[in-house]
């Protein structure tokens, strides 16, 4: 996720128009779920700290919240001006 999210960077720093950027956001949700997925699983298998485990999946639900909020209506609204 971190290379296309730094090639990012690097082209809006150069002042090119990212053509990729939803596939980069709908990328990050899908982090975000593989990693809130994993500390389910590692909650079922007691092999990690469980304090360690509710926090991990707090952080990547409100990842999730804040980039699907994020995803709602920074594309909705480009999407309304295109028609």
């Amino acid at each position: 996720t971190h290379v296309p999210l730094y090639a990012y960077y690097a082209l809006s720093i150069l002042g090119y128009e990212c053509p990729w950027k939803i596939m980069l956001t709908a990328l990050q949700i899908a982090q975000f779920v593989v990693c809130a997925t994993h500390a389910l699983y590692c909650a079922g298998a007691d092999n990690y700290p469980m304090p360690l485990l509710v926090l991990n999946v707090f952080v990547q639900v409100n990842m999730l919240i804040l980039f699907g909020h994020f995803c709602c209506t920074a594309y909705r609204v480009r999407r309304e001006q295109r028609t």
